[in-house]
């Protein structure tokens, strides 16, 4: 429990609650730092937990299934993949709670990679905050454009609810890498870009 920081290590086998009572925790994933999940389900408390990722190279790795509720903050500059690792007969997956906000921020990378299941409830926004930078010079304009990037990876599946409109926007890159799948498993809506937002810019790369 408390403020707990990660710099290039690990913690493995995290329990978030005992009897119902959840542990309140903040902790900071740094630097090539690793958090394992218990082999058990498990969700993340949005008012008392809270994972930060600082620095590249980090890695939460899931067995069963983990619920993020707003509560997975990556600074500039971090990378995190979240890593799908299947034992058995059992899918692994990683849930977005409903109207949960994702924010991989400028020159930001999360991945998902592993043989599992990434499903996405409704009111789900994944913003994409890279940077889209204009100098003007003697002979025109020269665009600089840095993107967030959300990587699928490896047999990974993103997957919605029934019926869930989701929404990606912002200036960034979606890739989809080495039998990553966008695969939805029922009638629902992907939307990619804003109705409102001008400065949308978002790359898919396959």
């Amino acid at each position: 429990t408390g403020n707990i920081l990660l710099t290039y290590s690990q913690i493995t086998n995290l329990f978030t609650e005992s009897n119902g009572i959840f542990a309140p925790f903040n902790i900071t994933l740094k630097n090539h730092s690793m958090l394992s999940m218990a082999d058990q389900d498990v969700i993340l408390d949005p008012d008392n937990q809270i994972i930060n990722v600082v620095g590249s190279g980090n890695v939460i790795e899931v067995q069963k299934t983990l619920t993020i509720n707003n509560n997975l903050l990556l600074e500039e500059n971090a990378e995190l993949t979240i890593r799908l690792i299947q034992s058995g007969s059992e899918v692994p997956m990683v849930t977005f709670a409903e109207n949960t906000s994702i924010d991989i921020e400028y020159k930001g990378i999360l991945r998902f990679e592993g043989n599992g299941i990434v499903k996405l409830a409704d009111g789900v926004v994944i913003n994409l905050n890279g940077k889209k930078e204009v100098s003007n010079k003697k002979h025109g304009e020269t665009v600089t454009v840095q993107r967030a990037q959300l990587i699928i990876h490896d047999g990974a599946i993103l997957d919605l609810d029934e019926n869930a409109v989701v929404n990606i926007t912002g200036i960034g890159k979606i890739s989809l890498q080495d039998r990553g799948f966008i695969k939805p498993s029922s009638a629902c809506s992907l939307v990619i870009g804003s109705e409102t937002l001008q400065n949308d810019d978002i790359d898919i790369e396959v």
